[in-house]
């Protein structure tokens, strides 16, 4: 149950205009140290943050009521914001049949039937020489619309083989959905995608997923692309400048001025809400006008963010991972705590692992239990008739993220962030058992 300074908070907080969040948020703090040193608890006088205190985006008003009441009060106030958003001309997302969702971290949805996984390609766009964007229709895209920021896995037997391979929508939340791709050297699946494949083909995906969205984030935002990183990153500025963010601002690197993905739509953009977007471009070779010559190093992001003279914001990274090591350094200098990342990385195999670790799956209070065969967590379940939630199965999207107790590891890099580690999440796809373990579904 939420304490009732952070309730109070949180209403405060939602009736008030957004720019005074961040000073309700202090209040609530500082009312909460007050009241535990009334009531005995050590703490400072007043304090910027307490580890027992959650995050005000946090508090759910909602967890005060039974949990079936709770997820009934949500499903209706999201069917009337969206009717609003239409009332005042804004085109919102479909009306569709709502899943149930946690309240801290929703859950990805579940697999289609195998009849319902096809999408047709209406359209295909050459965007770049190496990129190419598809436009796509289907069953499970009108039943799961994607969100701004999120991404579809596209599977394909390729060379005699199984492929899966995550592609981000660059469409803006509401709009017709389209992927796009850039072909890699020796990628299979993306010189199939950008190469092979034609208008009226259809492609087995899986539900739209991710967690690279725009919950809870601050008014003002701030987005950092290199490369084909863009693709996720200009459907949350289209759809942001939709919502009404009031400032927004891309930095945004490239090879070269002919490989820029989306420049004209981003141009574009940046002419119709001149007051609130805002492009600084880096471009490594051949840079012209108000390009920036060079690449978004730390050094020059760090320039680039200080002349910026930044008001709490949200920051997102998609890119290369130099590129996004280096902004996050350059953010945290710049005082911007609130950073989101996407990774894309495919799973590193090879390591030796038990075969007659027990597992037990704890399924709503249920136990399943299975003995490992040196598999991931993810195959043991499936083995066990269990559905998981999965996507990309390589390590790459964070779909399949779950808790676990007991001894595992990981291939490596993945999807997870520092924070999801500590909390104890894995990713099962990528996980095995080395003794003992518990998954918590």
């Amino acid at each position: 149950m939420p304490h009732p300074v952070d309730l109070a908070a949180r209403v405060l907080a939602d009736v008030a205009p957004r720019r005074f969040t961040p000073r309700i948020d202090q209040v609530r703090l500082d009312a909460r140290a007050v009241l535990g040193r009334l009531g005995g608890r050590e703490a400072e006088p007043l304090v910027t943050a307490d580890p027992n205190v959650p995050p005000l985006e946090e508090v759910a008003l909602l967890d005060v009521l039974p949990r079936g009441i709770a997820n009934r009060v949500r499903g209706v106030g999201r069917d009337l914001t969206m009717v609003a958003r239409q009332l005042r001309g804004r085109r919102p997302q479909h009306l569709v049949t709502r899943q149930e969702r946690a309240p801290a971290a929703p859950r990805p949805p579940k697999r289609a039937h195998a009849d319902e996984n096809r999408a047709t390609i209406t359209r295909r766009v050459q965007e770049t020489s190496r990129a190419v964007s598809l436009y796509l229709e289907g069953a499970l895209l009108d039943a799961t619309p994607p969100r701004a920021g999120q991404f579809l896995t596209v599977e394909a037997e390729l060379g005699g083989r199984v492929v899966r391979r995550c592609y981000s929508f660059a469409s803006a939340e509401g709009d017709a959905p389209f992927i796009t791709i850039k072909r890699v050297n020796d990628g299979a699946m993306s010189t199939f995608l950008t190469t092979q494949v034609t208008e009226g083909a259809r492609l087995k995906v899986l539900p739209a997923g991710g967690f690279f969205t725009l919950d809870a984030v601050a008014e003002s935002l701030v987005f950092i692309a290199g490369g084909s990183g863009i693709t996720p990153i200009v459907s949350l500025i289209e759809t942001a400048l939709r919502e009404g963010h009031p400032r927004v601002h891309l930095i945004y690197g490239n090879h070269s001025q002919e490989d820029t993905i989306f420049r004209e739509r981003i141009t574009a953009l940046s002419e119709t809400h001149r007051e609130r977007f805002t492009v600084t471009w880096f471009v490594e070779n051949g840079a012209s006008g108000n390009a920036r010559e060079g690449r978004p190093t730390e050094a020059a992001l760090t320039r680039e963010l200080n002349a910026l003279a930044l008001e709490p914001s949200t920051a997102f990274i998609c890119g290369p991972d130099p590129m996004r090591e280096a902004a996050e350094r350059a953010l945290a200098a710049a005082g911007v705590h609130d950073v989101r990342t996407e990774r894309f990385a495919i799973a590193e195999a090879g390591r030796v692992v038990a075969t007659d670790a027990v597992v037990t799956f704890d399924v709503g209070g249920r136990e399943v239990i299975a003995e490992s065969a040196g598999e991931t967590l993810l195959e043991i379940g499936e083995r066990a008739g269990l559905t998981l939630p999965f996507s990309c199965a390589m390590g790459g999207c964070g779909t399949c993220r779950l808790k676990v107790e007991g001894d595992v590891v990981m291939d490596e890099p993945n999807a997870l962030t520092d924070e999801e580690r500590r909390e104890g999440y894995v990713l099962t796809c990528v996980s095995r058992a080395c003794g003992p373990v518990r998954v918590k579904l």
